[in-house]
C-alpha cells in the first residue's frame, strides 16, 4: 500500500520507486516512477480535467508541471470506480518531493473542484544504507 489521501471525496493513492534504468547518478540525474490510483468515493460520476505538480529536488530548485488530463486522457471515473495510471519524473538531487492536485468535474452538475494528491518523497535508495 502506498501513501493515501482523501480529498473532496476522491481517494488518491501513490506508490513510488527509484528507476535505475532512467537514472544517470554520476551526472546527478535521478529518475523515479510512480503509480497513481484515483478512486471516486463521491455520490456522482466525475471527470479528471487536468493536473498540476510541483516537484522540488533541493532548496530553491523546483519546477511545475501542468496539463490537460493525465497520460493523454481525461478519464470519467464512475461513482465507486477507480482509475489507475503510471508515470515518471527525474530530478537533479538524490532527494526530492512531489505534490500536486487534479482538477475534477462532477458530471451531474457544473461543479468543478480540486482533489489534492498526497505529498510523496523521491529518495535515492543508497541514502538509506
Amino acid at each position: 500500500m502506498g501513501i493515501v489521501r482523501i480529498s473532496q471525496g476522491i481517494r488518491i493513492e501513490v506508490e513510488v520507486e527509484f528507476w535505475p534504468a532512467r537514472s544517470i547518478v554520476s551526472k546527478g540525474i535521478y529518475a523515479f516512477r510512480y503509480w497513481i490510483g484515483i478512486c471516486n468515493c463521491r455520490g456522482e460520476d466525475v471527470r479528471l480535467l487536468g493536473r498540476r505538480w510541483i516537484v522540488e529536488s533541493r532548496p530553491g530548485m523546483c519546477f511545475e508541471v501542468k496539463g490537460v488530463g493525465v497520460v493523454g486522457m481525461q478519464p470519467v471515473i464512475e461513482r465507486g470506480g477507480c482509475f489507475h495510471y503510471g508515470s515518471w519524473v527525474h530530478i537533479q538531487s538524490p532527494i526530492g518531493i512531489m505534490r500536486g492536485a487534479y482538477l475534477m468535474e462532477a458530471l451531474d452538475s457544473p461543479v468543478r473542484f480540486v482533489a489534492e494528491v498526497p505529498t510523496f518523497l523521491l529518495i535515492y535508495p543508497p541514502l538509506f544504507n
